[in-house]
């Protein structure tokens, strides 16, 4: 009987511990989410601003001299 309860303690303990596991691996992965959409979003931004500077560069070229 002893060995039973042994399995028991055993198994859902091993099955707690697992999902801790997985607990802390979808935290992580959420947070690299959230880092990455952060980068794009910096990204996006960066690449509206030199779309902007292109049109101002051709804007001055347009110029008589």
């Amino acid at each position: 009987m002893n060995a039973f309860f042994l399995f028991v303690f055993l198994f859902f303990g091993v099955q707690a511990g697992w999902a801790e596991t997985l607990e802390e691996r979808i935290k992580k992965l959420e947070d690299t989410i959230q880092k990455q959409q952060e980068i794009l979003r910096e990204q996006q931004k960066a690449l509206q601003e030199l779309k902007d500077l292109s049109q101002q560069a051709k804007a001055v070229e347009k110029q008589p001299p």
